[in-house]
């Protein structure tokens, strides 16, 4: 199939307008000559028209509209060219590209063009000599397929971890907003009075680098780069629902001049900890005016470093709610993941490009990173953006429906030790193949509520042929570790569970060592 553009409008024709003129000759019996004029529309060729509608011996007067168009495309020297699936294959085939994305394994273009050719191959469909020459679709095919489905795009993915995927389940999103709903029915905080507090790092030589305009043939482009690897810092930061933050705190793996306004700390490894994080909890409390008349709502993750004692008492004496998310959830649920730290980072690259260019032979240090993360923060923490991100969570407005079953990728619960042992033995028959965890139970009820044998017929041809795969989940973990979940920090009983812990862990340390023996 050509990807030709036409350039003019000759030979395209106005299908109503043909219509009408058609009808008018053979209903109405007037001229062809008088009938072309009044429509405008070439003789010869309503004179074409006409002749291949009389070869036909079909009395137009009994069809309608719908039906004589068809007739009249059917008949036209200009007809659609022929497909290589047919409309409900294609739609079969869109479905199932769409439940791949779904299930965060989106298939390329490559892929796409294999998954055709194999598909086309499975159900005998008449495709071009040269899809067997290559063994894959042609991509004549794959252009004409996204023009014909617009629902799809190409786009560049986010990497996900698989312990994110299949964390980022119903039940721990219904979980949080549980939680949620019980502290805002109790205390029905304002927006300005919903934090949202996440760390994240910033190297001295960014990940992410943009395109350059080089010269035409020329494979391999260079660009400069402070070193081969660089060194980080923490940056931790709070905004709230209302579209406000407070000055970022920074963490350095050793004392630095931060921004106006910012705070700075060190420590040796320059990552949060504990005590650090009992200065970051003065540093809110303090930008945020937290009171117990002004309380305020600060949503965290369920890192070791936000679980004190120190952290958990401070927050109850100054009016502080703490509500952690679900493990594993805060690139949905976390507002700053969602809508803020994306356009941070993509600034403070284009920040650090800018800065190199002004100062040539010389590196970005740990000292400059402080200045071009908070020229980013100008740029990308704005209220528009702050605001998306706890509207796109459902954190405020409060909307527990923020997420639909289409958002959760659920894992096969499968204890059996045989099914498990089955599903490594046939592992090395598929191992080309890419897996994911995928709700079984959820797939059979689809192809039994199917109306259509061939639509269920044509899914479970995909299904053999495509690169996704139902598998069953390896053995559990036997480490004996309490799975976290999203829970109320600062409530009484997760407060005297942290205390009885850490005077647990306080004992172990002052336990003397075992002396082994030796033997002789």
């Amino acid at each position: 199939m050509s990807r030709y553009v036409r350039k003019t409008d000759h030979g395209v024709t106005d299908w109503d307008n043909l219509i009408a003129a058609i009808k008018e000759i053979k209903i109405d019996f007037k001229g062809i000559r008088s009938t072309a004029k009044a429509h405008n529309i070439p003789k010869s060729s309503l004179a074409r028209y006409i002749k291949k509608i009389n070869d036909t011996n079909k009395d137009i007067s009994t069809l309608g509209d719908d039906a004589l168009l068809k007739l009249v495309k059917s008949v036209s020297s200009y007809a659609t060219p022929s497909l290589i699936f047919s409309p409900e294959q294609e739609e079969e085939l869109v479905a199932y590209i769409k439940r791949c994305c779904d299930h965060y394994y989106g298939l390329s273009i490559a892929d796409l063009r294999l998954l055709a050719y194999q598909f086309a191959n499975k159900i005998d469909a008449p495709y071009p000599p040269s899809w067997d020459k290559h063994e894959t679709a042609g991509r004549d095919w794959y252009y004409s397929f996204l023009q014909r489905h617009s629902s799809l795009t190409l786009r560049t993915p986010e990497q996900t971890s698989l312990n994110r995927v299949k964390a980022f389940c119903k039940e721990n999103v219904e979980l949080f907003f549980g939680n949620l709903d019980n502290i805002l029915t109790t205390h029905p905080f304002r927006p300005s009075n919903i934090w949202n507090m996440d760390e994240t790092g910033f190297s001295t030589v960014p990940t992410k680098i943009g395109k350059v305009i080089a010269i035409r043939g020329i494979k391999k482009v260079g660009l400069m780069s402070s070193a081969e690897r660089g060194r980080m810092i923490t940056m931790a930061l709070a905004v709230n629902a209302e579209g406000n933050s407070i000055p970022p705190y920074f963490l350095f793996p050793y004392m630095d001049d931060a921004s106006p306004g910012a705070v700075g700390f060190a420590n040796e490894s320059g990552w949060m900890c504990q005590p650090d994080f009992v200065k970051y909890m003065k540093h809110f409390i303090e930008r945020s005016n937290s009171s117990l008349t002004n309380p305020t709502l600060l949503l965290i993750d369920n890192h070791s470093s936000h679980l004190s004692v120190e952290v958990l008492d401070m927050a109850v004496e100054n009016g502080v709610t703490l509500l952690s998310f679900s493990p594993h959830c805060s690139h949905k649920l976390q507002p700053l993941d969602v809508s803020v730290y994306g356009p941070v980072k993509s600034y403070y690259k284009t920040q650090c490009n800018a800065w190199q260019k002004n100062n040539a032979n010389k590196v970005i240090e740990i000292r400059h990173i402080a200045s071009l993360v908070q020229k980013a923060l100008d740029l990308a923490l704005t209220p528009c953006n702050i605001k998306a991100g706890f509207q796109a969570t459902g954190i405020s407005p409060f909307n527990p429906n923020a997420f639909t079953d289409s958002d959760f990728v659920q894992a096969v619960v499968d204890d059996e030790n045989d099914k498990v042992i089955a599903a490594e033995s046939e592992e090395s028959n598929m191992e080309l193949q890419r897996r994911i965890l995928i709700n079984v139970p959820e797939i059979v009820a689809h192809e039994e509520t199917s109306t259509s044998k061939t639509s269920s017929t044509m899914s479970s041809i995909l299904s053999s042929v495509g690169p996704l795969c139902a598998s069953t989940p390896g053995k559990k973990c036997n480490r004996g570790r309490k799975p976290m979940k999203s829970c109320v920090l600062t409530s009484p009983e997760n407060i005297s569970e942290a205390k009885e812990k850490e005077k647990k862990n306080w004992l172990l340390k002052k336990k003397p060592p075992r002396i082994k023996k030796r033997g002789y």
